[in-house]
């Protein structure tokens, strides 16, 4: 992860506080589209979630926010609450080792 900031700790830092604090929003936005049924807004909610993901790294979650955009991009809805289901899961994997990131950080 270090990498992907050129070993900026304190950019690190900064992108995980921003984790916590935008991943709600950002999950929600894609329960709206799900809701609404609406290809366009999930492939801008998964592709905001997936931007934000590419700072820790290749991970289960940042393949499901691809899943969910590429479904949003070609203007189907089938298969999306799979996705955002494996989104979830992969999320709750990565958090773990965003909360370590974040003592190591600090230390």
């Amino acid at each position: 992860m270090l990498n992907r900031v050129d070993g900026d700790v304190e950019l690190l830092h900064e992108l995980v506080d921003v984790f916590w604090s935008d991943c709600p929003r950002m999950l929600s936005a894609i329960r709206k589209a799900l809701e609404a049924e609406s290809p366009k807004a999930l492939m801008r909610a998964a592709h905001a979630i997936k931007g934000l993901l590419s700072y820790f790294g290749t991970n289960s979650a940042i393949q499901a926010a691809l899943n969910l955009e590429a479904l949003g991009e070609e203007g189907t809805m089938v298969g999306a609450e799979k996705c955002f289901s494996e989104l979830e899961q992969g999320l709750s994997d990565l958090k773990p080792a965003l909360a370590a990131l974040g003592k190591e950080i600090a230390a």
